[in-house]
């Protein structure tokens, strides 16, 4: 049994100068990126046939430039359990919404989420890219501080990742070798 979830690489191309040190402080390091797909079960003999999939799907979509650079520009902070999350949601959602369910119609028959609340996170997708996790409540006004006044971050997005794991670990989502890149 793997663990698969597929998401948007991006490269931040514009951000305040205190952006990488504020990720460093309240988030995890996971690159950033856009989840398309959440974490998934899937067998491991259903993994070839799962890639070829979101291969096929790759090439009848287009992305135009106009829809590889995003910019953020909304703050948004959400109370999870005891602790915060802070995500950064674009201007415009472009054609993410209709390439993510596009992607999830096609990998339909693979229903066992990690988190049964992902199913419902992927029905109502909102593209964003969280920023802070598992903030505790006592730092949460310092950490949205940063945003008095709220930046553009601009970003590219241009490479799709299918990430097949083992576990959630931080070194098993990172390593290369658990990660298929298909560009378009």
């Amino acid at each position: 049994m793997k663990i698969f979830a597929l998401y948007l690489k991006l490269s931040i191309i514009e951000k305040p100068e205190w952006f990488d040190s504020f990720r460093a402080i309240y988030d995890k390091p996971y690159d950033v990126h856009l989840t398309l797909i959440q974490p998934r079960y899937i067998e491991d003999e259903q993994v070839p046939l799962m890639k070829l999939k979101v291969d096929e799907l790759i090439h009848k979509y287009k992305f135009t430039d106009e829809y590889k650079i995003i910019d953020f520009t909304e703050l948004i902070c959400e109370k999870e359990d005891q602790t915060y999350l802070m995500m950064l949601f674009p201007k415009d959602f472009g054609i993410f919404p209709d390439y993510q369910k596009a992607l999830r119609n096609s990998l339909g028959e693979y229903t066992n989420y990690i988190k049964e609340i992902s199913r419902e996170y992927e029905s109502n997708f909102k593209p964003h890219i969280t920023i802070g996790r598992d903030i505790p409540e006592d730092l949460i006004d310092q950490a949205k501080s940063y945003f008095n006044e709220m930046p553009v971050i601009k970003a590219t997005a241009n490479k799709l990742v299918l990430s097949v794991v083992s576990d959630l670990s931080i070194e098993e989502v990172k390593n290369p070798n658990n990660l298929t890149i298909f560009n378009y």
